[in-house]
């Protein structure tokens, strides 16, 4: 029985890679814009106060951590070769992910 490994799992992470790629496609050109226009703490500030926009931001930052994910998965499969240290990189990468997200979920709904 394989633990790790791509075997069984292709076209779930196909589908989570095309799927956080279009919602990366979408998102980052209005990510640039909303940076590009909105200078200064006032104006950000507007920007994540309301309950949608920081549910549209934290939707961002998820896209943007599957897709991470499924790319970082694949190199460590490649090219990291005892299991333990699949293991361990996955397990790293996990942790530092969901890190990040809970992270930014803490910073988003701290701005009032």
């Amino acid at each position: 029985m394989k633990l790790l490994g791509a075997s069984g799992s292709g076209t779930g992470l196909w589908l989570v890679q095309r799927f956080s790629a279009v919602m990366l496609a979408v998102g980052t050109p209005v990510v640039l814009g909303l940076a590009a226009f909105h200078a200064g703490y006032a104006a950000w500030r507007a920007l994540f106060v309301a309950p949608w926009a920081k549910a549209l931001w934290l939707a961002y930052l998820a896209a943007l951590l599957a897709h991470a994910w499924t790319g970082l998965h694949h190199v460590i499969l490649d090219y990291v070769h005892p299991y333990g240290g699949k293991l361990l990189a996955h397990a790293l990468a996990a942790a530092g992910f969901t890190g990040c997200f809970f992270w930014a979920a803490y910073i988003l709904w701290g701005v009032v």
